[in-house]
């Protein structure tokens, strides 16, 4: 058995050497020091979709002690990076609800039988089987852990009051009763009842040194300043968690809005605007502001396509609705 294991990670270590793309050199500076690691310690080989465009997605859910699964939260991932995600866009847009939740719960219930309760979280890979010509959906990773993502997803819910649907893959917020107009050159409050769903950016891990040098209070001055904020009553707006106390050039920012596209507008705007008011030409500072906004920027265009056609797809479940 030894010798079977030593002979898998000489073979795998010059398969490896040959085809290995360091993405963080701050952990790994060089191939050589990633395989010490990797044949000390071992590591997962996860396959490779055939595709050139693939979009992940996260699901967090709860497996309850009696076996009973809720999911919580569904995003398409945004990756500042190749293989390093930095916000969700929530609920995901990018498969069918239904098939997200069917195999969300047949993993679920697979980790339950093999003893795994609490918070899980599960990654997806779906992209164009250039076989088949269908979309194609991988299970690629579990995390069996209460994750950053989760935690974002529960403060939108605290926030907003709303609350997740799998089966039609909306957030949804309780209606809420809009007092009439005396004049009738103002329309009907059935009329200018805003949607009941939300679409959410959630960034748990904003990344700039250079938010170490500024106080909570100037922080929020700049925020009021470029009108950044939460409006508690249309439960629309941006939220922020607390900087990391330990390392103090962390912070979160969740962005809630009734469509994705002005959700991202809204995450582009309070991007720039942080990183140009706390970055300086003599202090730029490190951070993953510049590359999530380029990213932002790519999923903006692809946005302006889709939408009608998703815009399309909501009409037509609210109309069921009623």
């Amino acid at each position: 058995k030894q010798w079977y294991q030593r002979r898998v990670a000489i073979t795998a270590g010059e398969i490896i050497y040959n085809h290995l793309k360091i993405v963080n050199s701050t952990l790994f500076p060089s191939v050589d020091k990633f395989l010490v690691a990797f044949t000390k310690s071992g590591g997962v080989i996860e396959a490779c979709p055939p595709a050139d465009d693939v979009t992940c997605i996260t699901v967090d859910m709860f497996i309850a002690p009696t076996g009973e699964v809720e999911i919580k939260n569904t995003g398409d991932q945004i990756r500042a990076t190749e293989f390093q995600t930095w916000a969700l866009s929530s609920p995901q847009t990018s498969i069918s609800p239904e098939r997200v939740h069917n195999n969300s719960i047949s993993v679920a219930k697979a980790c339950y039988e093999r003893g795994i309760i609490g918070y899980i979280s599960v990654g997806y890979a779906t992209f164009i089987d250039p076989a088949s010509n269908d979309q194609a959906l991988w299970a690629i990773d579990l995390k069996v852990s209460y994750t950053d993502t989760m935690a974002m997803a529960n403060v939108l819910q605290y926030v907003s009051g709303g609350r997740f649907e799998p089966s039609t893959g909306l957030f949804k917020i309780p209606a809420y009763k809009v007092m009439p107009k005396i004049s009738s050159r103002f329309k009907s409050p059935k009329e200018r009842q805003p949607p009941n769903y939300r679409f959410a950016i959630l960034a748990p891990r904003l990344f700039h040194t250079n938010l170490s040098l500024v106080h909570y209070s100037v922080f929020f001055q700049m925020c009021r300043a470029h009108h950044i904020g939460y409006d508690i009553r249309e439960r629309e707006g941006s939220i922020f968690t607390l900087i990391d106390s330990y390392k103090r050039d962390l912070i979160g920012m969740a962005v809630v809005e009734s469509d994705l596209v002005t959700a991202m507008k809204t995450f582009h705007r309070n991007l720039s605007v942080v990183h140009q008011e706390i970055s300086s030409a003599n202090l730029p500072g490190k951070n993953n502001f510049n590359t999530l906004i380029i990213e932002v920027d790519k999923i903006m265009a692809s946005l302006a396509v889709e939408e009608p056609a998703a815009q399309e797809a909501v009409e037509s479940e609210e109309k069921t609705e009623l």
